[in-house]
Order: structure tokens, then C-alpha cells, then sequence
């Protein structure tokens, strides 16, 4: 999990764009005559955003009034939204792939409106407000939104991301000999109280932990082939060093907080697993 830069361009051209792309005119006719007060949602929204207080944003009448037109504006496969997200994809120091970052797990297949597009459908194609992530995410999101839950979801434009440790697998072995892997939030490390409150949130709503374990069954097993197959040639120590290794530095790329490289460093660490092999 790591922490994206936003969208580059002129978010309002984005708008102007996506009206233009409608063939219906008495439709692109509405969705211009009220561009004034989408503008000015927007500069809102900017402002929000630069300060971090989205969470205090306000739905605006145009979005209540012409709720329905806004909201033909975004198609997830139409060009320009693919355009969105290919620019977002671009402004990377380091291209994550096409990995959900909301939770690292799954493959990006659809965009999540931080403001929900149900209540504030005049923010359904502003850049700012899209952010690349699966649709497990998305789905799990919704849900969360339309219960009400407390708390907030991170957002990986704005809510920086600590350098410290705060995800921890846990090794044990089961009756039948073999090793599984869970993970736990815990903040052992002084991580500022407010932000990891919103790390713990995210967690929890996105059922992180138990999705993390299900997907650890294919690094678990990668771990135990590395080693089986390179010890004919190397000395058992030197294999795990080289994995901790390697771990340490897609870390670097992929987040201090990435499961499956954390992962990779306890189990090779575990004396039982090792043994075990």
C-alpha cells in the first residue's frame, strides 16, 4: 500500500470533456448551462482537498437537481474515464502496476469516488474525487457508506502513509503440519494516534486482515519452493538472507506495509518453518 500522486491536469477540463462526448444535445445543452455551478463545486471540492477535509464537504443543489445528468456522465470503461486513470497511472514515481492500492491484493478494475457519487453526483467524473482500485474494495466502500459506519477510509492521495511498521503477520502451524499466515493492525510503533485510528478503520471495513490471509496461501508456498529447489546449491542461511533481501527492497517500491513482503520476511525468520522444510 502505497500513497499515489493525483491527477496532473486540469480537472475541470475533464468536465468540459466529458459533455461534450454526449450525443444526446438537448442533454450536453443542460449539462453546459449549468457548468457555472459545477465550477464552483469543483473549486470547493479543490479546496477541500488541498486542506484535507473532505469528509466536510457539503452535496450542492446542482448535484440534487440535475442528478441524473450528471451522473450519465461516468461510464468506468468509457475514454474518458480510461483517460483518467491511464494519467493517474502515468503521475507514479514508481508504476504500481495496475494494483489495487486500497487494499494489494486484487487488480484494478474500477475507480472509487471518495465522495460517493450517490451523494454527490456533481463530483462523478472530477479527477480529484477518482481514485484506481477493485471492485471488491469499491463494493465493500459502498457498503460501508450507505450503512453509516464511523470512521473514515484512508485516502491514499492525501492521508500519508507512516514509514513505520503497523501490519504484522502471525506463522502458526496447523495440526496437520502445515504453516498459515494471518495479520493483525496494531500499533506497537507510536504511529500518530489519529492517523492510525483511520489505518485501523480502513482495515476493518475493507476486511483487510482475513482477505490478506486468504491471498498469503500462494506466498507461503512460493517461500517453501525457493528454498527446496536453491539449497541443492546454496547454504540454507544465504537463501533466507537473499529473501529477506529481496523482500526489503520491493518494500521500498510497494509500501513498509506491503502484506506479502512482510510476509516473506517472517516466514523465513520463523525457526518452525524453516525447520519444517
Amino acid at each position: 500500500m502505497v500513497n499515489l500522486n493525483f491527477y496532473p491536469g486540469d480537472i475541470f477540463q475533464v468536465y468540459e470533456t466529458a459533455v461534450s462526448k454526449k450525443r444526446e444535445a438537448a442533454l450536453r445543452q443542460r449539462l453546459v448551462n449549468i457548468a457555472p455551478q459545477v465550477r464552483a463545486c469543483y473549486n470547493n471540492y479543490q479546496h477541500h482537498f488541498n486542506a484535507n477535509t473532505l469528509p466536510t464537504v457539503v452535496a450542492d443543489a446542482v448535484g440534487v437537481m440535475h442528478r441524473v445528468d450528471l451522473m450519465s456522465l461516468y461510464l468506468y470503461k468509457s475514454h474518458i474515464i480510461r483517460t483518467i486513470k491511464n494519467d493517474i497511472r502515468d503521475a507514479q514515481v514508481h508504476l504500481i502496476s495496475d494494483t489495487c492500492q486500497n487494499c494489494t491484493i486484487n487488480s484494478v478494475n474500477s475507480m472509487d469516488h471518495i465522495l460517493p457519487i450517490s451523494a454527490f453526483p456533481e463530483f462523478g467524473v472530477l479527477p480529484l474525487n477518482l481514485f484506481p482500485c477493485c471492485s471488491e474494495c469499491n463494493s465493500k466502500k459502498n457498503n460501508y457508506v450507505a450503512g453509516g459506519g464511523p470512521g473514515r477510509f484512508l485516502n491514499l492521495y492525501l492521508d500519508q502513509l507512516p514509514n513505520e511498521q503497523y501490519l504484522f503477520p502471525v506463522i502458526t502451524q496447523e495440526a496437520d503440519g502445515t504453516y498459515v499466515a494471518s495479520f493483525t493492525v496494531d500499533n506497537r510503533n507510536n504511529i500518530d494516534p489519529n492517523l492510525f485510528q483511520i489505518i485501523q478503520n480502513h482495515y476493518s471495513a475493507l476486511d483487510l486482515c482475513h482477505r490478506m490471509r486468504l491471498a498469503s496461501v500462494d506466498t507461503v508456498t512460493n517461500v517453501m519452493n525457493q528454498i527446496r529447489i536453491r539449497r541443492a546449491n546454496l547454504p540454507v542461511p544465504t537463501i533466507l538472507q537473499e529473501i529477506i533481501d529481496v523482500a526489503h527492497e520491493n518494500i521500498v517500491h510497494l509500501g513498509r506495509n506491503h502484506f506479502k513482503h512482510l510476509l516473506e520476511i517472517s516466514l523465513v525468520q520463523d525457526a518452525g518453518f524453516v525447520a519444517s522444510i
